[in-house]
């Protein structure tokens, strides 16, 4: 930090923009020679919950420029995940198209307000519900619960995605009695994905 002065005035006012109220911590000699970083998050002081690109900052752009395009370009899922994803997609949106045409005597005919727009968004609903990690003490309730907190976003006959980590299959059994449409978890396209198999 002894060399921070003789940093532009220029880079000295955008790293003051970047930190704002938080505190900067410089990358130093020790720093890169250490094996393992360990980031204190016990505390909600030092809690990580934002992108790394609002945390790191460098003062050079290309630099950053290049470090972004490197995250964008190599730390993503494998393309095997995305194929699974895509598959579980068509999938719903088939099941919202097969539930809003049952009865209609046109297959283009949809009952839906959700169904598929011009660019094939749409057609189902997804609620994210998270039971393990993170979890707080007044927010940890049942699925009744869930249900009446939600229930005014649904559309009648929705499909509903319900991505979880709750691994008790019943635990969702009232929100399922009361939702008008279909509930549909991960495991349910296990064969179609062959979630099994993917790394």
């Amino acid at each position: 930090e002894k060399f921070i002065h003789k940093l532009s005035n220029d880079i000295q006012r955008r790293i003051s923009e970047f930190c704002g109220t938080r505190t900067p911590v410089y990358y130093s000699q020790s720093m890169h020679n250490a094996t393992v970083w360990h980031f204190e998050t016990m505390d909600f002081t030092y809690r990580l919950l934002l992108h790394y690109y609002a945390l790191i900052f460098f003062t050079d752009p290309q630099i950053g420029n290049f470090y972004k395009r490197f995250v964008r370009d190599f730390l993503t899922y494998q393309d095997e995940v995305y194929c699974a994803a895509g598959k579980v997609v068509l999938a719903l949106q088939f099941e919202s198209h097969l539930r809003s045409t049952s009865g209609s005597k046109s297959p283009h005919d949809s009952s839906l307000s959700n169904s598929l727009d011009s660019e094939l968004i749409g057609g189902f609903s997804s609620l994210h519900v998270r039971r393990g990690d993170l979890q707080f003490k007044e927010v940890k309730f049942d699925s009744l619960t869930w249900y009446n907190n939600t229930r005014e976003c649904w559309v009648n006959n929705e499909v509903l995605y319900v991505a979880t980590d709750e691994t008790d299959g019943t635990f969702f059994d009232d929100f399922r009695k009361l939702h008008s449409g279909s509930l549909r978890f991960l495991n349910d396209y296990n064969k179609l994905i062959n979630l099994d198999n993917i790394d």
